[in-house]
């Protein structure tokens, strides 16, 4: 099975919980405990990489905008609203596959060939390396 989904995720609000959020998901979604495990570790492992990312630049964390022009560009925007306009509503909607074994082959033959790629890139680059911000997909 593969689960795909997006959603966006306030870094500043420490009273938000990946685990709660995870079990509140999965028991939506009628989901076992295998998945609500798998998205509580994506969850903090994202949280970690941006964290990480604002340290290393030194960001205050006292509310004041990333001065990092290219860390910048990768949050989003302040929300205004929770609803969605109906041509977001297909990407923020949780989709739920069933693959077939040549499936699992190929996307894990794709992560394989994606990490190796971001590794040769990042080979050359002096000075500081921020993390790699794109989300790991996870595979159970």
């Amino acid at each position: 099975m593969n689960l795909i989904d997006q959603f966006e995720w306030d870094l500043g609000d420490v009273t938000s919980s990946p685990e709660q959020f995870a079990e509140v998901f999965t028991a939506d979604l009628g989901l076992s405990g295998e998945f609500k495990t798998a998205i509580a570790h994506q969850i903090r492992e994202q949280i970690a990489v941006f964290l990480k990312s604002l340290s290393i630049i030194g960001h205050p964390f006292n509310g004041a905008p990333v001065a990092d022009e290219e860390l910048r560009a990768s949050f989003l925007p302040p929300i205004d609203t929770c609803e969605r306009t109906e041509n977001q509503v297909d990407s923020y909607t949780p989709k739920l596959l069933q693959l077939s074994e040549a499936e699992i082959d190929k996307l894990t033959k794709e992560r394989e060939r994606d990490a190796r790629r971001k590794r040769r890139q990042t080979k050359g680059r002096r000075g500081v390396q921020l993390p790699d911000r794109e989300p790991n997909k996870t595979q159970r």
